[in-house]
């Protein structure tokens, strides 16, 4: 019922966190109040903590402090208990918060589509006009940051077309050019010595 609730747009995230914290009598933390490293103690497989949107924040000789977001649900705890043998006590967060959370703990500090965008950039880079664009670009979102090099690698290429291909842990950009498709990876064309 809640997720319906969220996916109607009928109550935010945070209302729906400060009400479960509360009907539960639970704290709710937000990620900015979390330690800047994970527990040392608590070693949890990344696909879980993702799965379930759940992160440890603290540790005891007897309990794990565990954020979760959804903590109607017992099963995060109680797994965690067990993986760790000791007792767990629970704190509300909200889903999103613990997704850039466990980004920032466990992942490399950068988004998938960050390294994308890195990559593009590196193919892009040509001359002293692209990196100072591309700097310029670098203090936007990774996302329009993306979409800005794609656009720009069209026009340098005049291509026609773009086709974008999502893959798990990759991005296909081909563009169409003088009627041939081609891969993103092919170097913009020199103009001709005068």
């Amino acid at each position: 019922m809640s997720a319906l609730l969220l996916r109607l747009g009928m109550v935010s995230e945070r209302d729906m966190a400060e009400a479960a914290a509360e009907v539960l009598g639970l704290p709710l933390l937000s990620t900015k109040d979390c330690p800047d490293a994970p527990p040392a103690g608590v070693q949890l497989s990344l696909r879980f903590l993702k799965q379930l949107a759940v992160c440890p924040v603290g540790e005891g000789d007897d309990h794990v402090e565990l954020l979760v977001a959804e903590p109607q649900d017992p099963y995060a705890a109680e797994a965690v208990a067990l993986a760790t043998g000791r007792s767990v006590r629970v704190k509300v967060g909200l889903r999103a918060e613990i997704a850039d959370l466990i980004e920032r703990y466990y992942g490399s500090g950068r988004s998938a589509m960050g390294t994308i965008v890195e990559n593009l950039g590196d193919e892009a880079a040509g001359d002293e006009a692209d990196v100072e664009q591309l700097r310029d670009l670098a203090s936007e979102a990774p996302v329009i940051r993306l979409v800005n090099l794609v656009i720009q690698r069209a026009v340098e290429l005049r291509a026609s077309d773009i086709h974008i291909e999502p893959f798990e842990n990759r991005l296909k950009v081909r563009y169409r050019v003088d009627g041939v498709l081609e891969e993103s990876n092919r170097r913009r064309p020199t103009s001709p010595p005068r």
